[in-house]
């Protein structure tokens, strides 16, 4: 079907066409109304390149359900399904390949079998030999980019590679799905590499850019991106999995508090403390499970720190999936909510209250929130590594009320900058008059009080 509509064969290795099937994903792209350019990711079908498969489908819009008219939807078609919902897929079409092998018997059998797992999704028949149904397929899919929704471009640049190789001429290409921001040829990047146990931060600058198959002078979110990056690092230290990410100081971490929900028909649940694989963008790494309500699942699913072996760099919104260790079982997925989840009192109250506050997606509405109903002190700089954010956007999020100058005070604190409600504030500098006044009558002789024992009493 993609090389009917793009002209690509996207089963590039020897093995995928002595077999007839795909096994590394496939990239093509073609011409859709408006001149605009749709890009296809061709995905391993078979159950045992289910992990291959993941990788690829991190961030795209719509699902093509393709199936083979005399075969029909086999046993791994739903855990497909299952994996592009987790991943917040909620777009499909269908499509019955080889109309002209079975009778209409068989082709409305077939129909009624994917309409029952793609309820309302546009379907469509294609004959492989005479090409009959792709204008139908074609229709269909420019309808879908008319009304795709325009992702943000807001937040900074980040991008999960899929794909790296060698280019004659230009060096080291990476290639992915631009995950947020916009891309500029000369913009500078950290690429995060995940060789071993820990990443490796490495500067590269933006050589050249190719976007949804040709080339640009920019890339945004929602596109393919192919990147020539030029710097200290070369082929053997780049893998499917790595991170490229705009933020100058954003660290990976071990510790994610995530929202995550379990898949129907697994017949498996997640454990506290029970061991599984996390898979994120195209990386999977092992990690463990600590529930951090302890309560009964429930439709809205549970919250849990994931416990990694591996370091990762994800920010608030990220989506996931979660499979057993054995990797033979999707058992569910998520959303992660602090990607810089702390070790200690992680249950806690006040933790969970913050957390509360950060599940309401929004910055802004989380800040108002934390500062004025829980009453915390914030930092911007967590604020803006948790959800992927330059200094520019975090002022203009400090604007227009409730977060602006009157009922905010900011503080400067050795490389951070800290708000807190003005309210709070003044409880404070009450506080410590208080504390002082004190002090001064128990001690009148004393010429002052030291700031650390200031800062103890004040803590009591």
């Amino acid at each position: 079907v993609v090389q009917r509509l793009t002209g690509t064969n996207t089963d590039r290795l020897a093995e995928e066409k002595q077999r007839g099937l795909t096994i590394e994903l496939g990239y093509a792209f073609g011409e859709a109304a408006g001149n605009e350019r749709i890009g296809f990711i061709d995905v391993p079908g078979h159950h045992g390149f289910i992990n291959t498969m993941i990788s690829g489908i991190n961030g795209i819009d719509l699902g093509m359900l393709v199936v083979a008219a005399d075969d029909g939807p086999m046993p791994q078609t739903l855990e497909h399904l299952q994996l592009l919902h987790l991943l917040g897929v909620e777009r499909f079409t269908g499509v019955i390949t080889k109309s002209d092998l079975v009778d209409r018997a068989r082709l409305d059998l077939v129909a009624k079998q994917i309409s029952a797992l793609i309820p309302d999704a546009p379907l469509c028949e294609i004959s492989n030999r005479t090409g009959e149904g792709l204008d139908r397929l074609q229709s269909i899919l420019d309808d879908h980019l008319r009304d795709c929704p325009q992702r943000s471009t807001e937040a900074q640049f980040r991008l999960y590679v899929d794909r790296v190789f060698i280019k004659k001429g230009a060096g080291l290409v990476v290639t992915g799905t631009c995950l947020s921001g916009s891309i500029n040829a000369g913009d500078e990047l950290r690429l995060h590499t995940s060789a071993g146990s820990n990443t490796h931060d490495i500067k590269v600058r933006v050589r050249e850019i190719y976007t949804q198959g040709k080339p640009a002078t920019s890339g945004h979110a929602g596109q393919r991106c192919a990147l020539n990056l030029a710097g200290k690092v070369s082929l053997e230290q780049v893998h499917r999995g790595d991170f490229l990410c705009a933020h100058p100081t954003a660290l990976p971490g071990r510790r994610l508090d995530t929202r995550c929900w379990t898949v129907e028909g697994s017949g498996r649940s997640l454990k506290h403390l029970g061991r599984l694989k996390l898979h994120i963008g195209s990386r999977h790494i092992r990690a463990r499970t600590y529930f951090l309500d302890r309560g009964e699942d429930s439709p809205s699913g549970q919250r849990v720190q994931l416990i990694l072996d591996k370091d990762v760099l994800a920010f608030a919104g990220d989506r996931f999936v979660l499979r057993d260790d054995n990797e033979t079982t999707t058992l569910g997925g998520g959303v992660v909510i602090d990607p810089e989840a702390p070790q200690w009192g992680k249950s806690r109250r006040n933790r969970l209250k913050q957390l509360d506050a950060l599940e309401l997606g929004q910055p802004r509405e989380a800040l108002d929130q934390l500062l004025f109903s829980n009453g915390d002190t914030v930092s911007l700089l967590q604020c803006k590594r948790i959800w992927n954010l330059s200094q520019e956007e975090i002022e203009d999020l400090l604007g227009p009320p409730p977060l602006a100058a009157g009922n905010i005070v900011r503080i400067r604190d050795s490389g951070d900058e800290l708000i807190v409600s003005r309210e709070l504030w003044q409880n404070y500098v009450n506080c410590l008059d208080q504390l002082l006044s004190e002090w001064h009558s128990a001690r009148p002789m004393e010429p002052g009080i030291r700031p650390d024992s200031l800062r103890v009493l004040a803590h009591r």
